[in-house]
């Protein structure tokens, strides 16, 4: 009986410690916060400069699929951690 509750308390133990630790780390958005400023700025410094909204278009389309996965990523990340709701 108490090598059953031992092992159950040992099990909640890891269940708990799994949902306090985020399943993407830090290190990774950070990354990616680089990756989207390094995109951004390569399209503003290599896309010619014309009077026209085609290159401003053109910058917002082919940054906007990076930060909305970084996004993306972030609330997956944040509803892995949450506790179960039962």
């Amino acid at each position: 009986m108490i090598a059953t509750a031992d092992n159950e308390r040992s099990q909640a133990r890891q269940k708990r410690t799994s949902q306090a630790s985020p399943a993407i780390p830090e290190v990774m958005y950070g990354f990616t916060l680089l990756a989207l400023a390094v995109v951004i700025a390569g399209l503003a410094f290599c896309l010619p400069h014309r009077k026209q909204g085609t290159e401003l278009v053109c910058r917002v389309v082919l940054s906007a699929p990076i930060a909305g996965s970084l996004m993306l990523t972030r609330g997956i990340d944040r509803e892995l951690r949450r506790p179960d709701q039962e």
